[in-house]
């Protein structure tokens, strides 16, 4: 994500919201899970909720 928002720009509350509006999206959700495995965009906005709740870097 830091390559496509730039460095320094990246903000995991930001890539957090763009997760849920995956998972809201049936059409986007149906997608990834059809790719990336059944479950994956619950497993992806799970884990991008867990990096800000953790303080990770990069999540403000």
């Amino acid at each position: 994500m830091c390559g496509y928002w730039g460095e320094g720009r990246y903000s995991g509350q930001a890539h957090l919201v763009l997760g849920e509006m995956y998972l809201a999206d049936e059409r986007f959700r149906d997608y990834y899970d059809s790719r990336a495995g059944a479950g994956a965009t619950e497993f992806l906005v799970a884990a991008l909720r867990a990096q800000l709740a953790d303080g990770q870097p990069g999540a403000e």
